[in-house]
C-alpha cells in the first residue's frame, strides 16, 4: 500500500463498522484512492486493495499503517460543524445601502440601472447600529475578548449613496467609542469613485473589495459606464490609489469562456500593478443578460485547471489566490452569510440573512427574512426564522454525498441549493471539485497526482457515482 496520512489522533476504538460512513469520501487520484475525512481532520491515499479491505471490514492488522487509517475513521468525528445557536450573534452588519448602480454591467445579475434608485433610510440604519454595538459591548463585558463592530457596504453600488456611508460611518464610530469597542468598514464597489471620495475611503474604511474582471478591453467589455464608455480606467484609478494606502486592497474577477485561458496573466498583471492582499476569480454565472451579451460560463474543467496553473504561478507572491467556495480551515455548514447568523439591511429597512432580493428566495420557496426595523425605529428580530434558516444550511439534500460537503456546503443557498434542487453536478459543482481534490493533494505532498484528476471523467460526469455519491461506503467508476 501507500498512504499518506495526516492525524494528530492517537486512541483508537475496537475495529467494528464505520458508524459516520457519511462523513468519510473515498475519491480516484490516478490509480489510486484519495480518502479524505474532514471532520477526522485528516486525508490519506491509499490503493484499490486497501480500500476494497476497508469496506469489507477485512483490514489486515499487519498493515500497521491502514490499520490506522480504519481506525480512525470508525472514530466519532472530533471536528463538528459549529451550528448557531440561541438568540442572532449578529456576527457583522451589512448595508445594502440600494439596489440602483453606475454601471451597466453585462452579465449582472441584479438590476443594476433599471433598479429603483431608493436607498436606506438614515434613521433606520442608525437604530440598528446602536441596537448592535450595544449587544455586541455587552458581549464583550461578558467574554472577555474583543467584539469589534463589522460593517460591510454592499449594493447595487454602495458608493452611489456614499453621503448616506459617510453619515453612517460617522455615527457609528460615536456609538463605538460609546460602547468601547472597535468598528471596521468594508465594502464592495466597481471602483468608478472620484478622487475626493478614494482619499474619504482610504482614510476611514479598513479593506476594500474591487472587481476588476481583467485587462481593459476585457473589463470594459464586461463592465461599461454605457454604450461609449468602459469603466477600466476609473477602476484602475482606484487599485493604484487604494494599493498606496492603508487599507487593504483585495480584487474579485468574472471569468467567463473567452478568459479563462488569460487567468493567469491576468491575476500576474494584477499582483505586478497593485500587489493586492487577495484575488478572487469566479466563473461566470448565465443569465440572459449574459446569452443577450454573448457571454458564457468558462468550461468548468479549463476553469479549474487554470485556476490551479494560475495558483501554483502566484505561489511565493505574498498574494492569496483564493477560491470562494473553498474554505481551507474547520469544516462549516455554509459558505456565505445565510446561517451565519449575519445581518444584511436592505434598503427598505428590513433585516435579512441575504443580500439577494426577497423575489429571489420566494421563487424557491424560502424566507429569510429575520426581522425589521420599522418606521418607528422599533427592531423588531424573529427567532423562530432565524432558527428556520439554520437549519435550512444543515440539511443539503443536493450536497451530503459530495466530498466537498464540508468546505464548498453547497454553495448559494438560493440559487443552488434550493429546496428541490436536482440532484446532480452542474458547472459549479465540477470546478469545485476539481480544484478541492487539487488542493487536498497539495496538502498531503501529492501534486504529481493533480494531472490526472483533471482529466477523470469522475470528476465532470453530472450524475453523482451510485447512490452514494463520494462516500467510502460506496465505490464505482
Amino acid at each position: 500500500m501507500t498512504a499518506k496520512l495526516k492525524t494528530q489522533k492517537k486512541n483508537f476504538p475496537a475495529e467494528g463498522k464505520i458508524p459516520y460512513p457519511s462523513k468519510v469520501f473515498a475519491i480516484p487520484a490516478g490509480s489510486s484512492w484519495l480518502i479524505h475525512a474532514p471532520l477526522h481532520n485528516f486525508n490519506a491515499l491509499l490503493t484499490e486493495e486497501d480500500i476494497q479491505e476497508i469496506r469489507s471490514n477485512k483490514v489486515n492488522m499487519q498493515d500497521t499503517e491502514l490499520a490506522i487509517i480504519n481506525q480512525l475513521i470508525q472514530q466519532e468525528p472530533h471536528l463538528k460543524p459549529k451550528q448557531k445557536q440561541g438568540e442572532l450573534s449578529d456576527e457583522f452588519l451589512v448595508f445594502v445601502t440600494t439596489r440602483g448602480c453606475n454601471l451597466q454591467c453585462t452579465y449582472c445579475h441584479f438590476d443594476g440601472p433599471t433598479s429603483p434608485q431608493n436607498s436606506l433610510d438614515i434613521q433606520r440604519a442608525k437604530e440598528i447600529i446602536k441596537w448592535t454595538a450595544k449587544r455586541r459591548s455587552q458581549r464583550q463585558q461578558k467574554t472577555k475578548e474583543e467584539q469589534p463592530l463589522r460593517i460591510h457596504f454592499f449594493g447595487g453600488e454602495p458608493f452611489t449613496t456614499f453621503e448616506l456611508i459617510k453619515e453612517i460611518v460617522e455615527f457609528t464610530n460615536k456609538e463605538c467609542l460609546k460602547n468601547c469597542i472597535q468598528p471596521f468598514y468594508m465594502a464592495t464597489t466597481n471602483g468608478v469613485l472620484s478622487e475626493s471620495m478614494r482619499v474619504w475611503i482610504s482614510e476611514n474604511f479598513h479593506k476594500i473589495i474591487l472587481s476588476i474582471d481583467g485587462e481593459q478591453d476585457e473589463h470594459d467589455r464586461h463592465r461599461p459606464i454605457n454604450k461609449d464608455h468602459g469603466s477600466y480606467q476609473a477602476v484602475a484609478r482606484s487599485a493604484d490609489y487604494f494599493s498606496k494606502s492603508k487599507l487593504e486592497l483585495h480584487i474579485r474577477g468574472c471569468i467567463t469562456s473567452e478568459t479563462v485561458h488569460n487567468m493567469k496573466s491576468i491575476a500576474s498583471n494584477m499582483v505586478k500593478r497593485w500587489q493586492p492582499a487577495s484575488i478572487k476569480f469566479e466563473p461566470l454565472t448565465e443569465n440572459t443578460l449574459t446569452i443577450l451579451a454573448s457571454l458564457y460560463p468558462p468550461n468548468p474543467t479549463d476553469f479549474a485547471k487554470n485556476w490551479y496553473h494560475t495558483f501554483l504561478h502566484l505561489r511565493g507572491t505574498g498574494v492569496d489566490f483564493a477560491y470562494t467556495p473553498i474554505n481551507p480551515g474547520e469544516p462549516r455548514l455554509t459558505s456565505c452569510l445565510v446561517g451565519d447568523d449575519a445581518i444584511v439591511v436592505h434598503p427598505d429597512g428590513s433585516l435579512n440573512a441575504c443580500y439577494l432580493s426577497p423575489s429571489d428566495w420566494e421563487k424557491h420557496e424560502m424566507n429569510l427574512k429575520i426581522g425589521e426595523v420599522n418606521a418607528n425605529g422599533k427592531i423588531s428580530i424573529e427567532q423562530s426564522n432565524i432558527n428556520e434558516i439554520r437549519e435550512l444550511v444543515a440539511k443539503k439534500d443536493k450536497c451530503e454525498d459530495c466530498f466537498c460537503r464540508y468546505s464548498c456546503a453547497g454553495g448559494c443557498h438560493v440559487t443552488h441549493t434550493h429546496k428541490g434542487a436536482e440532484y446532480k453536478y452542474d458547472d459549479f459543482c465540477i470546478g469545485t471539485r476539481l480544484i478541492t481534490a487539487s488542493l487536498l493533494l497539495e496538502a498531503i505532498g501529492r501534486p504529481d497526482l493533480i494531472s490526472s484528476i483533471l482529466d477523470d471523467n469522475y470528476y465532470t460526469d453530472r450524475i453523482p457515482k451510485g447512490t452514494q455519491g463520494d462516500k467510502l461506503t460506496t465505490i464505482i467508476r
